[in-house]
């Protein structure tokens, strides 16, 4: 098995196991399988982590995948796709290389959290062609346009700290902490209000392909439909009672 997955309260966490550390076809699939049905299970799952059991988190593509014609490639990056559209946030937890469709995956999720020996590259035009599963689009939001043609066009590698300072990851930690850390954020999310974790990267994510005004209108939007929630007359009376809340993710 490639993907493994595994539940701690209602937190869903996908293991990679690549075959030397390659996306393969195999692979992808499984994991826009696993995407699809936790985005569809947000009464049980409110946040996703994605980590990797090898000794780096991906070094890139199978050579099946290279080898493939450029209408195959519309398939490779539905994995992807799958990942970015998960409803709940999503914690990616990088260390060692983080290559090629390794970085794809992970500009697919919500926060990025890096242990030190991270490196990131898409070595792509090294080999004359371009990343196969959205970076050109995903990575320039992440990183702004100067930053995301600098690592497109060169292909070089760039270590966590730089990665750090342009804003690839969210955080850099060092790498016996990297698990610890990441369960550690992502229970806070879960311990929050799932409906508005949930809205509030929908907002976000919506809010980034549109104007300002639009933006705000989606913002409103979702505000308005929260106000009719049970968790968010909960979250008020938790307030004013001076105690955590207990949501119900309704």
């Amino acid at each position: 098995m490639s993907i493994n997955i595994t539940y701690e309260d209602h937190i869903a966490i996908l293991s990679l196991e690549l075959t030397e550390d390659y996306f393969d076809l195999d692979s992808l699939n499984e994991l826009a399988e696993h995407a699809s049905a936790i985005s569809l299970d947000v009464e049980n799952t409110y946040v996703v982590v994605i980590r990797s059991l090898n000794s780096s988190f991906a070094k890139g593509w199978s050579q099946e995948i290279l080898n493939m014609t450029v209408d195959d490639e519309i398939t490779i990056g539905a994995a992807f796709t799958e990942i970015a559209s998960i409803k709940q946030p999503t914690i990616v937890a990088t260390s060692g290389s983080v290559i090629s469709a390794g970085l794809e995956l992970a500009l697919a999720c919500d926060i990025r959290v890096a242990a030190a020996d991270s490196l990131f590259a898409f070595p792509e035009t090294k080999m004359g062609y371009v990343p196969l599963a959205g970076a050109t689009q995903r990575l320039p939001r992440a990183i702004g346009r100067s930053n995301a043609l600098r690592m497109l066009l060169t292909g070089e590698e760039i270590n966590a700290d730089e990665a750090l300072r342009i804003g690839l990851i969210s955080e850099l930690i060092d790498e016996k902490g990297l698990d610890i850390r990441v369960k550690e954020i992502a229970k806070i999310i879960a311990s929050r209000g799932p409906i508005a974790t949930r809205f509030a990267k929908e907002a976000v994510l919506r809010g980034s392909e549109v104007g300002l005004s639009e933006g705000l209108q989606t913002e409103l939007d979702l505000t308005v439909i929260l106000q009719a929630t049970e968790d968010r007359a909960e979250g008020v009376a938790a307030f004013i009672e001076k105690r955590d809340p207990v949501f119900k993710n309704r």
